[in-house]
């Protein structure tokens, strides 16, 4: 099995833009859940500022 390449995929390589919906995937529990947000922005190759995904009206 091959190992994702976290270096290959640079946040310029995604296309990113701000306002661009993300889908978020959390590994909490039995199964994942996926969360839609939205971009707010980012330093290249650094970090990403995401609107809080909301689930029943509290944070995820």
């Amino acid at each position: 099995m091959r190992e994702f390449d976290f270096e290959a995929m640079r946040c310029d390589a995604m296309r990113l833009q701000v306002d661009g919906r993300l889908q978020l995937i959390t590994h909490r529990g039995f199964r994942p859940v996926q969360h839609f947000s939205t971009l707010i922005g980012d330093v290249n190759d650094e970090y990403m500022i995401v609107r809080i995904a909301a689930g029943n009206g509290a944070p995820v």
